[in-house]
């Protein structure tokens, strides 16, 4: 017999960021672990740096 799992994940939005060069508001740091998005306005650059070594 076979079993199957199905697994719900819920999110709660915690705070919302805007970006802004006229406003000297040019980058966000989020804790380690946290999950993230990006809601591109205009054409940008995105660099993500994360902890540790990279493994593939």
């Amino acid at each position: 017999m076979e079993k199957h799992f199905v697994v719900v994940w819920k999110f709660v939005e915690v705070s919302r960021v805007t970006l802004c060069p006229c406003e000297g508001k040019y980058g966000v740091q989020s804790s380690l672990g946290v999950w993230h998005s990006v809601d591109v306005k205009e054409p940008s650059t995105i660099f993500e740096a994360k902890d540790g070594a990279y493994m593939a």
